[in-house]
């Protein structure tokens, strides 16, 4: 359930994100959960996208698809990932929302984050002291806003997430 944002111009970002959730509900019903879509005030306003039934519990999932460090670079980065403190109408983004895990996409797996982990992780490592910069290269464990968007959102190495003791990893 991806809409495509007025600031991607060329849809490619709605297409990558429609076919990580694509692919992360096959491997879900593959290993043996029933998926069922949140709805889309669940979506927007919760930032949940599936619930994943198993034998004994229901999670809810927000499900995040490979990024660039910027629009302008051709290559995913697998290395960093991006996490919303804010979202652009300056409310609290999806780091902040009710999903269980926050799923993050890479090449050949998904990773499985408790989203209250990624709490921990994102307070331990970014730096809310400094001021916010405006350049994508520069959000490595800084705040960074968009021109003219109130979003605040950083870039943490995904080796902080894969050494949480609570996160798994789903090979593709």
């Amino acid at each position: 359930m991806v809409e495509k944002n007025k600031f991607d111009k060329t849809g490619k970002c709605a297409e990558e994100g429609a076919y990580a959730e694509k692919t992360f509900t096959e491997l879900a019903k593959a290993k043996g959960f029933i998926v069922e879509e949140a709805t889309k005030e669940q979506n927007i306003k919760e930032h949940i996208d599936y619930f994943l039934k198993g034998k004994d519990k229901t999670v809810s999932v927000d499900v995040k698809a490979r990024k660039r460090t910027s629009r302008q670079n051709k290559k995913f980065n697998d290395e960093w990932v991006w996490v919303e403190i804010k979202n652009v109408q300056g409310k609290n983004g999806w780091l902040y929302g009710k999903a269980d895990f926050i799923v993050f996409e890479r090449e050949s797996d998904f990773i499985l984050c408790p989203r209250k982990s990624l709490i921990g992780i994102v307070n331990s490592f970014v730096r809310f002291d400094l001021a916010i910069v405006d350049r994508a290269y520069q959000a490595k464990y800084r705040l960074y806003q968009r021109y003219k968007r109130r979003d605040q959102i950083t870039q943490i190495k995904m080796e902080e997430i894969l050494n949480h003791k609570n996160v798994v990893k789903w090979k593709k």
